[in-house]
């Protein structure tokens, strides 16, 4: 009675296999045997869900911390950041300015929402990093990209490399997207 209470609530469907005249008919030791075989598998599945949802929250903490460096290098280094704007000659004069700070605060407002509601942030951080790549792109095509101008250890990297962090910036993001959607 116990096995099958454990058996129904585990949604296993082990009565389905063995009728219960199977059941009864079945010694201890194979009871036994089967109850500890369906206890593994509940722990393995509860296992794959913890290690899923602890991957998806180090996932987004890291995407958070990212952000917040390469948001931090540019703020401290504002000049260098508007600089590299203005090599591109896509933009001049005062839309330089408006470009830096647009970007400075886009990138600010992803990184909080991002922080207070996940869902939201991982969606304005994607529209965020594909408009960056289809700039990049742009400035490759039109032969204006000469190295990334993301502060820190991302200085300098080149289009290719460039390419390839924010493909997976934006997989990675996607992800997200689609792991904070199935489990509302």
């Amino acid at each position: 009675m116990i096995i099958n209470f454990i058996f129904n609530i585990a949604n296993i469907e082990f009565i389905s296999v063995f009728t219960k005249k199977t059941l009864k008919k079945l010694s201890i030791f194979s009871k036994l045997f089967y109850f500890c075989r369906i206890i593994s598998k509940i722990i393995i599945m509860k296992y794959i869900v913890i290690t899923k949802k602890a991957l998806m929250e180090c996932l987004s903490i890291a995407l958070i911390i990212f952000f917040s460096y390469t948001l931090a290098n540019k703020l401290l280094q504002v000049e260098n950041f508007k600089l590299n704007i203005a090599k591109t000659s896509l933009f001049h004069g005062v839309w330089v300015d408006v470009i830096a700070y647009l970007a400075l605060l886009s990138e600010s407002v992803c990184i909080l929402f991002m922080v207070f509601t996940r869902r939201i942030g991982f969606f304005l951080t994607w529209i965020m990093m594909f408009a960056f790549t289809v700039y990049i792109i742009v400035l490759y095509i039109l032969h204006r990209y000469e190295v990334c101008g993301c502060g820190g250890i991302l200085n300098g990297l080149s289009f290719h490399w460039h390419l390839l962090i924010n493909i997976c910036l934006l997989l990675t993001t996607s992800l997200l997207l689609y792991y904070e959607e199935r489990s509302k």
